[in-house]
């Protein structure tokens, strides 16, 4: 490959300044031609986290399509040498939101579900499987009656593969092919097998709106323990990110908990990617023990050229009327557990006894805010490491359980979530309040026999992934 082909528009670049200094001035076309990504680079070495570790611009990249030129400035060697995947990049052109075909998880169009893609776990084809985790009210998957558990075996009447699961994202009218799982012991071994096909029809995708609060629920048939019990299924103040709605809802949903003597808690965080941040607040007001209102939550600390915007929430002293008066939490996770949600356990702890069950958490201590382009793009940067009160930054690695269970991997059946007698993850956390401990195998242990056990599941893909960019969002 000669030079000229191998950057093309460098020697545009090129050729530009010479017309100029040749009489004919075609500045402003090399301007047309960068200003985009030199808009990136402005932004980001003033506001971004680790901006004294971005990688050098050649003069070529300066050409580069816009999320292009973003990712090649994110650091590599941030997080450890783990490098930044947290900063993500938000295409608002017109011609690429909303479309069929666009294989992604889009806020404007849903079937009103996530999934997991597997490998057929009975071994017997080479297609692909989707397990249902999380079918949200009113939506396509709920008026089909889709249920979680459920294994989708093909969508459309075609069998799925790794080229067209995107079809269950989103889409027009369609059908989804159902099938049970199910497992007998021969010689001693568990063979799994599927049950006979039914078939749904679900209505075209379309915008589903959904309140936070998955699930709330109150557990008194215990003697001595009121157990009250918040499915969270994501940080939002409200229908948009500057109103109320949802917190104005937090505040009633704890003063009903309060009013019908809720002396035990359980937050299940298990499918919350994170959110807005002043959430964290609202919420860890009211489980926090009262007698701590008013001190420090956490802190964001920004980069050197920016430390006017540093800054730390206070717990609200205001919600004294909603708080539970608790010393201890029961937090449930997963892998998919991120920022806000493990902002609220690392904060919490210097304050009360969090304790986890589920699996180790992803390990996002820091937050992002949104960069609103002239161009139709908006940049999600990192930019402050979130501290707790103690001046503490150190879950890298992920906030690990105290005691493990992956739902994910269990060929048990997944039961409606909330439901003491089917959630086995909230199951387990009852029987830990109730027993003060429980027979589960460590996290090391568990990770060993999945290893070498046929019965595990190992998943492929799942919509939780896209979900996960939300994280620890700065509202300025």
């Amino acid at each position: 490959m000669n030079r000229i082909s191998k950057y093309p528009f460098l020697w545009l670049a090129i050729l530009l300044v010479t017309c100029a200094s040749c009489g004919e001035d075609r500045s402003g076309e090399y301007v047309a031609l960068t200003q985009k990504d030199r808009w990136i680079e402005q932004q980001m070495q003033n506001i971004y986290l680790w901006y004294y570790d971005m990688p050098k611009i050649s003069e070529e990249n300066y050409f580069a399509e816009p999320e292009e030129f973003y990712k090649r400035l994110l650091s590599t060697k941030c997080r450890n040498g783990q490098g930044d995947h947290f900063s993500t990049f938000e295409s608002t052109e017109p011609e690429s939101a909303g479309t069929s075909n666009s294989f992604h998880i889009d806020e404007t169009s849903s079937y009103g579900f996530d999934f997991m893609i597997y490998s057929d776990p009975t071994g017997s084809t080479v297609h692909r499987m989707a397990r249902v985790l999380f079918v949200l009210p009113n939506s396509p998957a709920a008026e089909a009656g889709l249920k979680r558990g459920d294994w989708v075996t093909k969508v459309g009447g075609f069998n799925i593969t790794e080229n067209n699961y995107g079809y269950l994202m989103q889409g027009g009218a369609t059908t989804l092919s159902i099938a049970s799982l199910n497992a007998t012991v021969e010689n001693e071994e568990i063979v799994l097998s599927w049950g006979e096909e039914s078939m749904l029809n679900i209505g075209a995708s379309r915008q589903v709106s959904s309140s936070p609060f998955y699930k709330v629920a109150t557990f008194n048939n215990y003697p001595g323990k009121n157990i009250g019990y918040l499915m969270y299924d994501h940080y939002s103040p409200g229908l948009t990110d500057n109103s109320t709605e949802y917190n104005e809802e937090m505040k009633q949903i704890f003063s009903n908990f309060k009013s019908q003597g809720v002396n035990e808690f359980i937050l299940d965080l298990r499918y919350n990617p994170g959110g807005v941040m002043d959430c964290i607040t609202e919420l860890c007001s009211m489980l926090a023990p009262v007698e701590q209102l008013g001190q420090p939550l956490y802190s964001l600390q920004y980069n050197d050229k920016n430390t006017d915007r540093n800054h730390t929430s206070i717990l609200n002293a205001g919600l004294a009327a909603q708080n539970l008066g608790l010393n201890t939490l029961y937090v449930i996770t997963s892998p998919y557990t991120a920022s806000a949600s493990e902002t609220t356990i690392y904060c919490l702890r210097p304050y009360m006894d969090v304790k986890v069950i589920g699996s180790t958490t992803v390990g996002k201590n820091v937050a992002s805010i949104g960069l609103v382009s002239p161009y139709n793009f908006t940049l999600h940067p990192i930019v402050a490491t979130v501290y707790n009160s103690k001046n503490e930054s150190d879950y890298e690695g992920g906030i690990h359980p105290d005691y493990y269970y992956n739902e994910f991997s269990s060929v048990a059946p997944l039961g409606e979530i909330g439901n003491p007698n089917s959630d086995a993850l909230l199951s387990y956390t009852i029987q830990w309040i109730l027993n003060g401990s429980l027979n589960l195998p460590t996290e090391e242990a568990s990770t060993a026999a999945f290893r070498s056990s046929p019965r595990e599941l190992s998943p492929l893909f799942t919509t939780l992934d896209y979900k996960r960019v939300r994280g620890n969002r700065i509202v300025e």
